[in-house]
């Protein structure tokens, strides 16, 4: 008997990634190994492995995603009749396949590395406005202000949003530069519960899971409303990222997206509803907006809405 087969040895590589990234005395060697593309290399293959091995136990969430879309499949056709380009439509259409089996054979073209910035639908010029919901750690900062520099743009400004403490404080040691708030976004501005998660994912926590964990002791953090933002005034391009709340930071952000039509690039993956209901939703305030889907990992994870004039 093998005393460690590949699957455990691609879990253990994928965790000792995790920790690197996490822990703050090896925050630079995962960013030199994310620039050579082994963060991405190790996923790719944990996450295959995790695929096939769902695709045999249909999971609660599998049978949900599935009853979900074939119950509104007159408005998934209506955003695939939204989607500016055939890639954009077959990717759609894919994911929302692969949601509800976890077969590989489902999945998409994947791009790896053009997630949110460098990709052929956005156009730069000097004095972007980037907000970006959901910093974390600057990850996405860094791959923004890469961008820049291949697009030879070298005005901009950013404005980022993290809620978590630690990170927050992080992120603001290491990008001193930007303007950074410690707190969420959404609908209103409000103080809101917040579960901590360990290597990413925390978010604000919905009624129904207060109920179910009301022996838990919760943090709250500081949520606020885009349009009220006085530095966000002059978005060009808003990113977000903030595990499952990005419909209500939308809706926060109706005047500002009205008013500039920036960029944008918005995960839906969160959420089933969220494939449907955010086309939808920046459909009705931009119709000129061209609206495209690129999928970015090999899980259920990591798709992203494109809009752009």
């Amino acid at each position: 008997m093998k005393l460690l087969d590949n699957s455990y040895i691609k879990y253990l590589l994928y965790n000792t990634m995790m920790f690197i990234r996490n822990n703050k005395l090896f925050r630079n060697i995962y960013l030199l190994l994310d620039d050579l593309g082994i963060r991405i290399f190790v996923s790719k293959l944990l996450n295959y492995r995790c695929n096939n091995k769902y695709s045999y136990n249909i999971s609660k969430d599998m049978l949900e995603a599935k009853t979900f879309f074939k119950m509104n499949n007159s408005n998934v056709k209506k955003v695939v009749s939204l989607l500016k380009d055939e890639k954009s439509k077959k990717t759609y259409l894919q994911m929302i396949d692969f949601r509800g089996t976890f077969n590989n054979k489902s999945l998409p073209y994947i791009s790896y590395k053009k997630q949110y910035w460098d990709t052929d639908y956005f156009k730069y010029t000097n004095n972007e406005v980037m907000v970006d919901c959901g910093a974390y750690d600057g990850d996405s900062i860094r791959s923004f202000r890469k961008a820049m520099i291949k697009h030879r743009v070298f005005s901009f400004r950013i404005i980022a949003f993290e809620p978590d403490s630690d990170i927050y404080t992080y992120l603001i040691s290491n990008y001193p530069n930007i303007k950074a708030f410690k707190s969420g976004v959404g609908e209103e501005s409000e103080l809101k519960p917040f579960k901590n998660i360990n290597y990413g994912g925390s978010y604000v926590v919905n009624e129904k899971e207060i109920e179910k964990n009301s022996n838990e002791v919760l943090q709250y953090i500081e949520v606020k409303k885009l349009d009220e933002v006085e530095e966000c005034q002059e978005a060009t391009i808003i990113k977000m990222d903030i595990e499952g709340a990005e419909y209500e930071a939308l809706l926060g952000a109706e005047k500002l997206i009205k008013k500039n039509k920036p960029k944008l690039a918005i995960c839906i993956y969160h959420k089933d509803e969220d494939f449907i209901r955010i086309p939808l939703l920046i459909h009705e305030w931009v119709p000129e907006y061209k609206l495209y889907v690129m999928q970015h990992s090999n899980t259920i994870y990591e798709t992203v809405l494109y809009a752009t004039i």
